[in-house]
């Protein structure tokens, strides 16, 4: 790379006509190079590219920009080989955004083997403003780098084993330097002789591939290191041991509660075997840790056989009703229409207000709400659902 040389094409305005200007440069310099970029086809498109549209009627328009090209001296030519536009944009303070190769996939459309220049570039220009892009870039280089050292070994270290499955799950890697190199193997073979946080690492690699359909999970300990990662996905894999004992998945939730709650996906609760989907203690568990998935658990109940058979049965429905008012009293907030109180039969439901505890006493007092405010809100609310229901029924 080191017979290559930057040209820099500023951002401009539109100049008179005769008036030189960077976008009649940048034309000039391409228009015989035989590329495909939009800029090395018209002028016209040059000129939008450094100076912007006149008149924006949408987003798609291009943004004024200052363009780098790069070019590699050949036979005594310069040949150019890529190219990078920056442009700013206001979010509250200037953000600065690149485009390459006048793409809308990122750094997708360069070759790898020039990222060190454009590395460099970016570092001359605004280390600072350009932080994320260098990083990046320097990661994805850093990742081919190793993936090339790698090609000439037949034996690997737990760690180099677990790059190789990391790498596997990536889009933007070389495929032919790691297809080859994990097709064949054995993952439950290099599973066995990892470390336990090997082996939780090992997982959440290939979660969500084919890969992970040979995986078999019997450690507790493997299956706890990968909820606090703030997922359940191990579920899936879990030898009959670990899913039969209840004790240890109520645990697990726990786990998974407590890890990272920004993250925290409802679809995640979907691993947990039917039988827990629709058990009471775990959903007490999951209203009063993760109130947002009502809606999940009424579509777990009303999908299962022996959900909606437990339904039916009085014990069963008033619990679950009062668990849930309790979780939402407990976070301050009071019976709403929720769609639990329409799975339930007429004779249940009649007297339902009859059977339900709405909280202990007393409660404390939450934002504008007393403790007494919500079990009374509640207790109202659930009347006025509990009718509404029961009418559209015998409308019906």
């Amino acid at each position: 790379m080191k017979n290559g040389i930057w040209k820099k094409y500023e951002e401009t305005t539109r100049k008179p006509n005769g008036e030189r200007a960077s976008y009649h440069d940048l034309y000039d310099d391409l228009k015989n190079s035989r590329r495909s970029w939009e800029i090395a086809q018209s002028l016209d498109e040059c000129t939008e590219q450094i100076c912007g549209v006149d008149f924006r009627t949408s987003g798609l328009e291009p943004e004024a920009g200052d363009i780098y090209v790069y070019y590699v001296l050949k036979n005594e030519r310069l040949i150019p080989i890529l190219y990078f536009k920056i442009t700013k944009f206001y979010d509250g303070k200037i953000k600065h955004f690149i485009e390459y190769n006048g793409g809308p996939t990122g750094y997708d459309r360069i070759p790898i083997q020039y990222f060190p220049v454009i590395i460099s570039k970016l570092r001359e220009i605004d280390p600072e403003k350009h932080k994320e892009d260098i990083e990046e870039l320097e990661t994805r280089y850093h990742n081919y780098e190793r993936l090339l050292e790698l090609q000439s070994k037949t034996e690997y270290t737990e760690e180099e084993l677990l790059f190789l499955y990391e790498m596997y799950r990536k889009r933007d890697v070389d495929r032919s330097l790691v297809d080859s190199k994990i097709q064949n193997r054995n993952i439950q073979d290099d599973y066995e002789w990892f470390s336990e946080a090997g082996k939780a690492r090992l997982f959440l690699a290939v979660k969500g591939t084919p890969l992970a359909d040979r995986l078999s999970i019997s450690s507790k300990n493997v299956m706890t290191l990968i909820a606090e990662k703030s997922c359940l996905q191990g579920l899936s894999n879990a030898s009959s041991e670990i899913v039969k004992d209840k004790e240890y998945i109520m645990e697990l939730l726990q786990v998974f509660f407590e890890s990272d709650q920004l993250v925290l996906q409802p679809e995640q609760l979907s691993n947990l075997p039917e039988c827990y989907r629709i058990d009471l203690d775990i959903i007490s568990l999951i209203f009063y840790q993760y109130g947002m998935i009502t809606n999940k658990v009424v579509e777990w109940l009303e999908k299962s056989t022996k959900g909606r058979k437990k339904l039916n049965k009085p014990e069963f429905a008033y619990q679950l009703l009062e668990v849930f008012i309790r979780s939402l009293i407990k976070r301050g907030e009071p019976y709403y229409e929720s769609d639990l109180l329409g799975l339930l039969p007429n004779q249940i439901l009649t007297d339902i207000e009859k059977h339900i505890m709405f909280g202990p006493e007393p409660n404390p007092s939450k934002g504008s709400w007393s403790g007494e405010d919500l079990k009374q809100a509640s207790y109202h609310r659930l009347l006025n659902h509990k009718a509404k229901i029961l009418q559209y029924r015998k409308k019906s």
